[in-house]
């Protein structure tokens, strides 16, 4: 699956939003708590935009990434998770439960990271903070690397006050769309 059949997806979410679909988003929020892929409901929304000779991963990843944006579709072009979760960080008063509720995510194998990004996607949603969807698709589809590279990406963004994507830059365009 190439970046463009990833971006074909959220472009068609993004529509689904517009439209204010809510039957749509309705059937794709019905993929929360269930394994990747299992929910019926989700299948006419989301199989369209998985090619038959993708890894399981992309499979996985695509119906994750459609049940969350349908709990939140707010979007950005900017930034990651990590960014997200420290924009939280610094607005929320309970830093100590985003840190430890951001560490567990990191650490989390993919068959918990759906849960883990559904409480972080919807602390987002209690601030306003939008997401990079397109980013958090290919972040999970590339989860289980056995580098960790999006693990580190993502600490790299919460940790560290020099990444590229500073909290101004987030500020200004967190509802680019």
């Amino acid at each position: 699956m190439n970046s463009d059949q990833r971006s074909g997806l959220i472009t068609y979410l993004k529509e689904l939003a517009k439209k204010e679909d809510r039957g749509a988003l309705a059937q794709l929020r019905r993929g929360l708590g269930k394994p990747p892929g299992l929910s019926i409901e989700m299948m006419p929304y989301v199989t369209p935009f998985i090619p038959r000779d993708a890894r399981p991963s992309h499979a996985r990843a695509a119906f994750t990434v459609a049940a969350l944006f349908a709990i939140y579709p707010e979007s950005t072009d900017i930034g990651n998770i990590g960014d997200h979760m420290k924009r939280l960080f610094k607005a929320s008063g309970e830093r100590d439960s985003i840190e430890l509720r951001f560490r567990a995510m990191l650490n989390a194998p993919f068959d918990s990271l759906p849960h883990h990004l559904r409480q972080a996607v919807n602390l987002l949603r209690s601030y306003g903070i939008a997401v990079n969807w397109d980013d958090l698709y290919s972040d999970i589809i590339n989860w289980s690397h056995p580098e960790k590279f999006v693990q580190r990406r993502w600490a790299n963004s919460f940790w560290n006050d020099n990444t590229r994507n500073t909290d101004e830059n987030i500020n200004d365009q967190s509802k680019g769309e």
